[in-house]
């Protein structure tokens, strides 16, 4: 399921920024100069433009995959260090048997339906 789910993320990203990108080349080839990148504006080789600016697409969606699964590691990280906080703590308040069995049973009536 995970590569499936990084599948369709990566996919989308692609389609994303290559329709970003053939717009640029559409707006290019229409008015001359490509006014979405600043890159293109000066005069010189369409082609070369192009192949810049692509590649500059290509760096910015480089860089949010890898901030995107260094964000995913973090909170990873994150639950962690709080799962192992909390079990510090409830290790570090030991409680007697009689407050653990009266929980117990305070829990028990709990969950006993009302009229019975």
């Amino acid at each position: 399921m995970r590569f499936i789910g990084k599948l369709f993320y990566f996919l989308f990203y692609a389609l994303f920024f290559s329709i970003f990108a053939f717009t640029a080349m559409f707006l290019g080839g229409v008015s001359g100069t490509a006014s979405t990148f600043y890159i293109m504006i000066e005069k010189g080789d369409m082609q070369q433009n192009l192949t810049m600016a692509i590649a500059a697409l290509f760096v910015l969606w480089l860089i949010v995959i890898m901030l995107s699964s260094h964000n995913k590691n973090v909170l990873k990280h994150n639950k962690l260090l709080a799962a192992a906080e909390t079990e510090k703590t409830t290790e570090a308040s030991p409680q007697s048997d009689a407050e653990k069995i009266a929980l117990l049973i305070a829990k028990n009536n709990q969950k006993k339906p009302i009229g019975n």
